[in-house]
């Protein structure tokens, strides 16, 4: 079992700022050494090596490395990769989302590994747009739903960093909300949906 410093874990301030705005943004929770493991597993994961076999592939996102490619996704690779599932089914996630949430219960509906390639800066690409969860997962019965971003590197905002809006319920159900690859092409076009 791991254990974790349950300091790391929302405190009243981090909940109360997550019901009002609808994110949280934890301190750094991962150590160097989980850290490098995941690396770890991301290369053993690309270079072709499973730990698990998946029983079906159909329909998952499953890229191979492409050099016109700017972003690499792959689904459910904590099923796959031992190294990939410390840290994505680590306990301070676990924990994390039910003090946020406020349930007993958490279940992992999907997890992806996304890299984002260089590209110039005046090239619109590699880009992850702009997304709800409810929009990607329309049939939960629940709206209760989390996603839970882990840099494997320090990332700076010239890198394209993920971006946190104020959440509003009525963006739950916005088809429109669920643009994963679709490039923002004209400037600040994002700030409609959010209105």
């Amino acid at each position: 079992m791991t254990t974790f410093n349950e300091s790391l874990l929302p405190n009243e301030s981090d909940i109360s700022h997550f019901k009002e705005y609808g994110w949280y943004c934890s301190d750094a929770v991962f150590s160097d050494k989980e850290i490098k493991t995941a690396l770890q597993g991301m290369e053993e994961f690309y270079s072709g090596k499973r730990d698990n076999k998946l029983a079906n592939t159909l329909g998952i996102a499953n890229d191979t490395h492409n050099d016109k490619q700017k972003i690499r996704n792959n689904e459910f690779v904590t099923l796959q990769n031992n190294n990939l599932k410390q840290i994505g089914w680590h306990p301070v996630i676990k924990q994390t989302a039910q003090i946020l949430m406020d349930c007993k219960a958490i279940r992992l509906f999907s997890d992806s590994l996304i890299s984002k390639y260089p590209v110039p800066t005046s090239k619109n690409q590699g880009i992850v747009g702009w997304h709800s969860d409810k929009a990607y997962w329309p049939t939960c019965s629940s709206n209760n739903l989390l996603t839970f971003w882990i840099p494997l590197q320090d990332c700076t905002i010239e890198m394209g960093t993920c971006s946190l809006y104020k959440w509003q319920s009525s963006m739950a159900s916005k088809r429109a909300t669920a643009f994963f690859l679709i490039q923002l092409t004209k400037p600040r076009r994002h700030e409609a949906i959010f209105k």
